[in-house]
């Protein structure tokens, strides 16, 4: 077998970046993350605990319930698209039909 010798490559951050401006962007990326895994998880939830309770009695599952059933167990389901319809400016009348369209 082939010995591969591993050579660090690249600089350290303190060496390009003050440490006080790195601190500052993990800060930011990480408030960013939060944002983007807390709207996933809003995206997720669907239409709320009265809709999911008004599909269980109707004998359904909900969408992500289904995917869930259908995936093999320990695989990740990656959802494409999930923020293009997200925080639309969507006025719904109580049966949730569309009644304004708009970008917010």
């Amino acid at each position: 077998m082939a010995k591969v010798i591993l050579e660090r490559i690249g600089s350290p951050i303190e060496s390009f970046m003050d440490p006080d401006v790195f601190r500052k962007n993990m800060e930011h990326m990480e408030s960013l993350n939060r944002r983007y895994v807390d709207a996933r998880k809003e995206i997720f939830s669907g239409w709320g605990d009265e809709y999911v309770e008004r599909v269980h009695q109707k004998g359904k599952m909900t969408t992500w319930e289904r995917i869930e059933m259908m995936k093999d167990p320990g695989t990740e389901a990656l959802s494409i698209g999930i923020f293009v319809n997200h925080r639309k400016g969507l006025l719904m009348d109580k049966n949730r039909k569309i009644l304004i369209f708009r970008e917010v």
